[in-house]
């Protein structure tokens, strides 16, 4: 279930940053002939949080990793990711829409991270039910991409932030459950 979340945080925002950019500006009214359309410096704003944030975030991840135990690393970066996803609910504007969408590729990055390593270490799922337990997490995980990605296509901005909200405060007690990893 963490897997999925975090899947479905990462890609679905992929689709959603665009979904609120032409969400901002059917609102605003700004360039009439094409409020529906992406237009301008956004693509360069798109490209910077999505590619600029996902480097930004596998550096730092990398960098707490070996400094952080596992479960206060996720719980806390989790909290900050929810977080994010409420301030993109409560306050209105494109300033504070692209620092929050920043801080939620910062944290998917650096919670996928970890996920990866997660995902082959013996010492975590046993060896006996590595490949199997393994498999169904990466399973989840695909599940979250089409989830996250389908929610931000076909729902409402706003509606798709609420549901992924709610879904990222699920991830935060999630977290706290995990056993520690040691990534050996």
């Amino acid at each position: 279930l963490f897997r999925l979340i975090n899947s479905l945080q990462g890609h679905g925002s992929i689709l959603l940053l665009p979904s609120l950019l032409r969400y901002q500006n059917q609102q605003t009214g700004e360039n009439q002939e094409c409020r529906g359309a992406i237009h301008g410096t956004q693509y360069l704003i798109i490209a910077f949080i999505s590619g600029g944030a996902n480097v930004a975030g596998r550096i730092l991840g990398s960098l707490l990793t070996e400094r952080v135990q596992f479960r206060i690393s996720q719980t806390i970066v989790a909290t900050i990711v929810a977080a994010s996803y409420g301030v993109l609910l409560a306050v209105k504007g494109a300033l504070w829409m692209e620092v929050a969408m920043t801080i939620i590729k910062i944290g998917f990055s650096m919670m996928s991270l970890e996920i990866g390593m997660l995902m082959i270490n013996i010492s975590y799922f046993g060896r006996e039910n590595m490949d199997m337990n393994s498999g169904i997490a990466r399973a989840a995980g695909f599940t979250g991409t089409t989830i996250g990605t389908a929610m931000a296509a076909f729902l409402e901005p706003y509606t798709a932030v609420l549901c992924t909200c709610v879904m990222s405060c699920v991830q935060v007690f999630l977290a706290l459950s995990i056993g520690n990893s040691s990534h050996e």
